[in-house]
């Protein structure tokens, strides 16, 4: 027998070995993605935390209407 000969198993390391570098190469595209500064993912994000803090900003206002009213006596505590 030569040296040269393939066997079965060793086209299906290197079959294994190209679907391992294909998944790797998919996750430096991902991380390479989420570093750039417009990355659809990051800037989801930032929408979010917008949508989040004007969120907040109403209902601190919301709040604070409903608290002056209490206080005026314009509002029952049970509204």
């Amino acid at each position: 027998m030569s040296s040269t000969m393939s066997t079965a198993t060793d086209y299906d390391s290197i079959e294994i070995q190209q679907q391992y570098n294909d998944i790797n190469n998919r996750w430096d595209a991902n991380e390479e993605e989420w570093d750039n500064e417009n990355s659809s993912a990051r800037l989801f994000e930032r929408s979010r935390i917008k949508a989040l803090a004007g969120r907040q900003e109403v209902l601190i206002v919301v709040w604070q209407e409903r608290k002056d009213l209490l206080l005026d006596g314009g509002l029952s505590d049970k509204e």
